[in-house]
């Protein structure tokens, strides 16, 4: 393995874009600008872990000096396997530099429950990332198992890269003794479970629709969300949402900013998975409210400290935060940060990750590692619980996908 390998990054953009960024871009940029301090993030994870440079291959670039200075290119994506996310002008950039071409961020759409097929352009870019490649790094057992079932198969459960951004350590919750010691970084599902307790904590926001609300006061869309979901008229969920956006938002100015404030806090309930993350690897004790199928999966992966909207609801934010499991989290650690350097070193990525001896053995057969680890019966359970509470159409949708896959795939009993 090169130490001296040079890294080149194309995909979502390391700069978070504001919503009051208007200008006109094409279709290509619009996808992959990062209106989302989270997708930044993933940038900027892989970049730091990596030494690497980051290219927007919207702009001008010449593909003779790219192919003599750079010896791989990563792929920096998210929720993007589904039918609707059209990376074709990704893959044409990728084709013409002709690099080794490496994917290692990657999960199933919002929205989506697994029975639709992968984009064309992203299974062309799975396929091409495999020519010189062992494994394709996805972020959890249910987006491996989406891939597999298309055909697929080179897929590795990885977690998402911004989990290797810094080594966490040890996390226990200590001191916490009420709701405003806990801060939350904001997500509409987290309004919705922890309405009358909102205004006792300190909000951050993290994408373009949060700045809208925090900082331009649009609250009717997610007042009309709010209502509907817990049956109060609109104009009780505005004015309980208003008050508590006023009392204790924070949107960050930039995403350094947005990075220090998640990192400042004492503790965190988030509605958001890359807060969560974000506050985990800066040693904060963070519980994540995991809402459908691409933040279980992670949950999962990790064995991240979690509670789920029902709990929130019922207990309230201290109780749930209280109860969660730091431990698994603890334990888990050392296991995914050895999986992630085998993924590095069987794909001969040099990296500046700290490296871990792996304790996984052999390193990857699908359906073993699925009969053995169960991960994917924890997120079909988790979304079985969540659906009873009536939360969301796409978690029973998700949960019938993945009991057929299941059977077809590691022919596990019916959950």
């Amino acid at each position: 393995m090169d130490v001296n390998m040079k890294v080149l990054v194309v995909g979502l953009t390391p700069e978070y874009y504001s919503s009051s960024v208007r200008t006109a871009v094409s279709d290509y940029q619009a996808s992959m600008r990062s209106t989302n301090m989270g997708a930044s993030f993933i940038t900027r994870s892989i970049i730091s872990i990596f030494g690497a440079d980051y290219l927007d291959i919207a702009s001008e670039f010449d593909v003779t000096k790219i192919r003599n200075n750079y010896d791989v290119c990563i792929v920096s994506l998210a929720s993007h396997f589904g039918p609707n996310r059209n990376v074709s002008q990704l893959v044409k950039f990728l084709k013409s530099v002709d690099l080794r071409t490496v994917f290692l961020s990657g999960g199933l759409d919002a929205g989506q429950d697994g029975s639709n097929n992968v984009h064309g352009s992203v299974r062309e870019l799975l396929e091409l990332c495999s020519v010189d490649n062992n494994w394709i790094g996805v972020r959890g057992a249910a987006s491996a198992l989406y891939l597999h079932r298309q055909g697929i198969e080179n897929v590795v459960p990885i977690g998402c890269p911004t989990m290797y951004s810094n080594f966490a350590g040890e996390i226990l919750p200590s001191g916490i003794e009420s709701p405003r010691d806990i801060a939350v970084p904001f997500h509409w599902s987290i309004a919705v479970n922890l309405l009358d307790e909102l205004c006792d904590h300190r909000l951050i926001g993290q994408d373009v629709m949060d700045e809208e609300l925090f900082l331009e006061n649009k609250s009717a869309r997610l007042s009309r969300n709010i209502s509907e979901h817990l049956g109060i008229s609109k104009n009780e969920a505005q004015s309980k949402l208003e008050y508590a956006v006023s009392s204790g938002g924070f949107f960050p100015e930039s995403y350094q900013a947005w990075y220090q404030e998640i990192g400042n806090q004492k503790a965190l309930l988030s509605g958001r998975l890359h807060a969560a993350i974000c506050g985990l690897t800066q040693g904060v004790p963070t519980v994540l409210s995991s809402w459908d199928i691409r933040t279980r999966e992670i949950v999962d992966y990790f064995k991240i400290p979690s509670a789920s909207g029902e709990q929130i609801r019922k207990e309230g934010s201290l109780s749930a935060f209280m109860n969660a499991d730091f431990e698994g989290f603890n334990e888990r650690q050392n296991v995914c940060w050895g999986r992630w350097s085998e993924f590095l070193n069987q794909n001969n990525i040099a990296n500046n990750s700290k490296v871990y001896d792996s304790s996984v053995g052999p390193f990857w057969n699908f359906k073993t590692e699925l009969q053995n680890d169960n991960e994917i019966l924890k997120t079909a359970s988790y979304l079985k619980s969540e659906n009873k509470s009536g939360q969301s159409r796409q978690i029973n949708r998700a949960l019938r996908v993945l009991k057929r896959g299941l059977k077809s795939t590691v022919r596990k009993t019916r959950l």
